[in-house]
């Protein structure tokens, strides 16, 4: 078989097509503002799925989003390079703190269509623009 004989060989994980949908992610600055963000991504159950893992929304963009929220002053007014941007999240979060612009990058041509969303979605099209790696 394909797998050598194992039997755990799933031709599923391989699909090329997965439903895209949109999560809202708040976070509170500072101030106690509120920081909305929305993406576009696929379901975290796909994460360990090769051509998904850039459109998972992973936790350690949650947490680093949740960290600039509590120190906008790393990001105020200062331009931003977000290499393996994925869903680009952590990017929009910093956009919406005061970055005086950020550029998402991702090798994978579907996380740049899903960051290209996401921006659009966030009104963000004057701070934040999209390059492939």
């Amino acid at each position: 078989s394909e797998d050598g004989g194992l039997g755990i060989f799933n031709p599923d994980m391989f699909a090329s097509e997965v439903a895209e949908e949109i999560k809202t992610y708040r976070f509170l600055d500072l101030e106690g503002k509120d920081i909305e963000v929305c993406v576009n991504c696929v379901h975290e159950e796909n994460q360990f799925i090769e051509s998904f893992v850039s459109r998972v929304v992973w936790p350690s963009s949650e947490e680093l989003a949740q960290y600039f929220c509590s120190a906008p002053e790393k990001v105020k007014g200062l331009k931003v390079l977000e290499l393996g941007s994925g869903t680009g999240l952590c990017a929009l979060v910093v956009a919406k703190l005061g970055a005086a612009s950020v550029l998402l990058t991702d090798y994978s041509d579907e996380a740049i269509d899903v960051i290209r969303k996401s921006i659009l979605r966030n009104e963000l099209i004057d701070k934040c623009q999209v390059s492939k790696l």
